[in-house]
């Protein structure tokens, strides 16, 4: 990881008021012989020129990457919120808030060791199972 204080001639800086800091972290992974590697380029508000806040600030983006992973992605993707066009009013909120509801039951349901997509599913198809949890 790599961070800098060092914001002058960056075009953002407007949009972004509060910007203290240009962060570039970069990852490898290995598959089997397979080896590759990924730049990630984040920002912050949060300074990062010190080694310990160097590191709080990796966990700070871990962090929002693992909700945006575990939460964001399943209610976009998995539960089809993108592709709904319910965007007025209490019906909005009503939908998010089952939607959340949903995921949570999902979640807490352990008797079959499947994704949330596959449970949704089971539970759709299987009566008996929807209803235990």
């Amino acid at each position: 990881m790599w961070s800098t204080e060092a914001l002058e001639g960056l075009g953002a800086c407007e949009r972004w008021p509060g910007l203290t800091t240009f962060v570039l972290r970069e990852s490898t992974r290995q598959v089997a012989a397979q080896e590759s590697r990924e730049r990630r380029y984040s920002i912050s508000s949060l300074a990062g020129t010190t080694n310990d806040k160097a590191k709080r600030l990796s966990g700070v983006i871990r962090t929002h990457w693992e909700i945006e992973n575990r939460v964001h992605w399943i209610l976009d993707v998995a539960m089809g919120k993108d592709t709904n066009r319910t965007r007025a009013g209490e019906n909005a909120q009503n939908l998010a808030f089952i939607r959340k509801l949903a995921l949570n039951l999902l979640r807490r349901e352990t008797s079959v060791p499947v994704g949330i997509a596959a449970k949704q599913t089971r539970a759709g198809w299987d009566h008996n199972y929807l209803v235990q949890f």
